[in-house]
């Protein structure tokens, strides 16, 4: 892979990593100061508050999976083994880096990998890779 690719995938994947973080913090205070302000509603309408603090919490979960998957991903950058698939060891197509910049499977393995119900590999790559 270029190093002018793979520079580009970085500032992507970092720009997204401080985005998730930047939302997640701002909904924490938003909560925060809401519920300060309206503490004597809160317990009118306990109901709606449960559900919101749900939702924000399911948001908050995938939110940090996503932030985990992004920093395996600068990871193996780090390593070089970024962009090689951690099942078959084949590099992963840059159109796919491109579209998924978290991959850690080529195409063919991430399907076998979701049949089989293994999910997402959150590993560190190899330290010498093809990359470059």
């Amino acid at each position: 892979m270029r190093q002018r690719t793979l520079a580009e995938i970085r500032s992507v994947l970092v720009k997204r990593r401080h985005a998730l973080l930047d939302v997640e913090a701002r909904t924490s205070r938003t909560l925060a100061d809401q519920q300060g302000r309206d503490r004597a509603a809160e317990l009118e309408e306990s109901a709606q508050v449960d559900t919101s603090t749900r939702t924000l919490t399911t948001l908050s979960e995938g939110q940090a999976r996503e932030v985990k998957a992004i920093d395996v991903a600068l990871s193996r950058m780090e390593t070089g083994g970024y962009g090689v698939c951690v099942d078959c060891g084949e590099n992963i197509p840059p159109e796919r880096l491109h579209a998924l910049p978290f991959a850690t499977r080529c195409a063919n393995c991430a399907v076998l990998a979701e049949r089989e119900g293994i999910g997402v590999t959150v590993v560190p790559g190899p330290a010498e890779s093809p990359l470059g």
